[in-house]
């Protein structure tokens, strides 16, 4: 009921602001040409409440799913009033064509411009992002050969001071392909270390790729797997999935606070998370105890002295029809090494999976993988070949090979979370490449849908999908719900310019042919499209409001 409510109050917040926003666009517009508008609407119907203002009645209406400004002259949709007795000098539809164009356009346009008012707002008034330390240092990666550690904090690059995360990012990726001194503060001491520019690479989005680098600002949870139940951790009775959560009276935070606390003796008393009967339940008092007799198994660089091992390429679950599942995979079998390249996490898996095709496509056939499987100390030689996947990423289509098996959830700990406060000059650059990054996305979806590439269930949602959507940004705080808005805000606009009757462009295409024509179209042809457009606005809405549903219902 709780999470009901939230959506509610969420998503009426969200679609009231962006209405009055819209709206107000059209009314500013509307009054700096002298037009009259005696109600200023938020939800349509019956009026329940609101005052008069300046000529204007400013009120809720009963039916909070959207908004209107009325002009004096015209009724809702634009068209000549014949029943109002207005002033000529206030009449909207006796006002030059050009100040109705701007007029019209004023209210998405408000829409469109909102994202860089609130994205430059967030950033001034200070944006949480993740700080400056390093969680994670895969061995491997250049940040390794480089001499990073896990805990450094990273202060600038060539000279130029980073204070999160982000302005680290943003640095090397202007670095890529050269030699990078990276100035890092570890125990008290400020060092400076050199990063390979073989490993600093650009993704297709301009991205600096942080695989290579193998540094990320997160670091592995003390979640376990345990693949071998003649290992001092099997025997102890630990499993794959359980969280090591305190050694010794120690709380645990993560993997290497785990690998330092078990550093110390041969004997401890542990405390897990574990799952039972679809619950989480903490297991305390756990001995375990170190074994000469027993050691990890040769060219296992991941296995510890007690045979724990971290969960980053155990198969948390198996897709029941998917490829994995037909060659017999199962749910915390580890995964040893594919077609004989080791799998040291999660990432090797995807590599080698996503090189079974050369160019993705549709009609792309995968290749066969060998695959070696660790399940109960047993090596299981598994022969897998991947099916295509469609996914949707940035609104574009894209196929891509797959196994059907997912990762433990849970693998990863997020690090630490800072503001930054931006002037308003660094926040006004950086707000506009934000809005250019919806923009593409925007356009991206809205030329996919016209050509067919994207299904309208896809690229298309409808008010349950906004409320979720509000929802969970707000549960996710004020800065979250406050980019939401920016973002749903631009789409709205874009859609409230397509030249479909009853919306903006409906208005601003009859109002365009009137300025070519010398004279308006006829009354009754208007009504007819107003009418036509009505029943086709009604009609996609009831459509994208199933899909939500079952989207919703589906989980």
């Amino acid at each position: 009921m709780i999470a009901i409510v939230t959506t509610g109050i969420a998503g009426l917040a969200m679609i009231g602001f962006l209405v009055w926003i819209h709206e107000l666009g059209h009314y500013l517009v509307a009054k700096a040409f002298r037009i009259g508008a005696p109600v200023f609407s938020l939800g349509i119907g019956p009026r329940l409440a609101g005052f008069k203002w300046r000529g204007t009645d400013w009120r809720i209406s009963m039916l909070p799913v959207g908004g209107y400004v009325q002009l004096e002259g015209a009724d809702p949709f634009g068209d000549p009033d014949g029943d109002a007795d207005v002033d000529p000098e206030s009449d909207f539809m006796r006002k030059p064509v050009w100040q109705r164009l701007l007029v019209m356009a004023a209210g998405p346009v408000a829409n469109l411009v909102l994202p860089i008012l609130l994205f430059t707002t967030v950033l001034m008034l200070g944006e949480p992002q993740p700080d400056n330390h390093v969680g994670l240092v895969l061995p491997d990666g250049g940040a390794a050969a480089a001499g990073i550690q896990p805990g450094d904090r990273l202060v600038a690059v060539e000279g130029h001071r980073v204070a999160v995360w982000g302005d680290l990012m943003d640095r090397l990726a202007g670095r890529a392909g050269r030699d990078t001194r990276i100035t890092l503060e570890r125990g008290g001491q400020t060092l400076d270390v050199v990063l390979d520019g073989s490993g600093l690479a650009l993704t297709e989005f301009d991205r600096i790729d942080s695989n290579p680098i193998g540094m990320y600002q997160s670091s592995y949870s003390s979640r376990i797997g345990v693949d071998d139940p003649s290992s001092p951790a099997g025997r102890a009775g630990l499993r794959t999935g359980d969280a090591i959560v305190e050694v010794d009276g120690t709380p645990i935070a993560n993997l290497e606070a785990l690998r330092a606390a078990l550093a110390v003796g041969e004997r401890h008393q542990v405390s897990v998370l574990t799952q039972q009967a679809g619950a989480v339940a903490r297991r305390d008092g756990i001995a375990l105890e170190s074994d000469r007799n027993w050691a990890p198994r040769e060219g296992d660089p991941l296995a510890d002295r007690f045979g724990l091992i971290p969960v980053l390429a155990f198969v948390g679950t198996v897709t029941s029809d998917g490829a994995a599942a037909q060659a017999g995979i199962l749910a915390d079998d580890r995964l040893w090494s594919v077609d004989g390249h080791p799998i040291a996490n999660w990432s090797d898996l995807v590599t080698r999976v996503g090189a079974t095709v050369e160019t993705p496509s549709a009609e792309a056939v995968p290749r066969p993988l060998q695959l070696v499987v660790y399940r109960g100390g047993e090596q299981i030689a598994v022969v897998l070949t991947p099916r295509l996947q469609r996914d949707i990423v940035i609104s574009e289509v894209r196929w891509r090979p797959v196994m059907g098996v997912t990762q433990y959830p849970d693998v990863y700990v997020e690090g630490g979370i800072v503001k930054k406060y931006y002037s308003f000059f660094q926040a006004i650059p950086r707000a506009l490449t934000e809005t250019k990054l919806v923009a593409l996305h925007t356009f991206t979806s809205l030329g996919n849908l016209l050509t067919g590439e994207l299904k309208i269930r896809e690229g298309l949602g409808g008010p349950v999908a906004m409320f979720r959507t509000a929802a969970m940004a707000w549960n996710d705080g004020p800065f979250a719900f406050a980019r939401t808005i920016g973002i749903v805000s631009f789409g709205l606009g874009v859609m409230n310019f397509l030249p479909v009757p009853v919306l903006d462009g409906g208005q601003i295409l009859f109002y365009s042919i009137e300025g070519l024509r010398g004279r308006p179209l006829s009354h009754q042809l208007r009504e007819r499209v107003q009418a036509v457009g009505v029943l086709a606005l009604v009609a996609l809405m009831l459509l994208v409001t199933l899909f939500d549903i079952d989207t919703w219902l589906s989980g």
